[in-house]
């Protein structure tokens, strides 16, 4: 089993702009578990189990499904195939980044 990332680091762009978008709890919930296996990079490839497992259980597959979608359709998040290394590209992240 991998290794779970013991914390996240969200700036304060990143909150303000998934509040602006009413974001349930479960879309913060999965997109601090993705920053938390993205860390400093601009992506990370953790599987729907790996972010349950992370989250202890407390969503269903396909609420974290429609998480993703949210993240997706919002442009906080890109997502590649199962199988690339850069699964989940932390598109609204890197244009942060980009500006500062």
């Amino acid at each position: 089993m991998p290794t779970i990332p013991s914390y996240c680091l969200l700036n304060t762009q990143e909150l303000s702009r998934l509040a602006s978008l009413n974001a349930s709890g479960s879309v913060f919930a999965v997109y601090g578990v993705l920053c938390s296996y993205a860390r400093k990079a601009k992506s990370c490839f953790p599987s729907i189990k790996t972010i349950s497992n992370a989250l202890d259980g407390a969503y269903h597959k396909a609420t974290i499904q429609r998480a993703l979608k949210f993240l997706e359709d919002n442009k906080i998040i890109k997502r590649a195939s199962r199988r690339s290394k850069e699964r989940f590209q932390m598109t609204f992240r890197r244009a942060i980044q980009k500006i500062k």
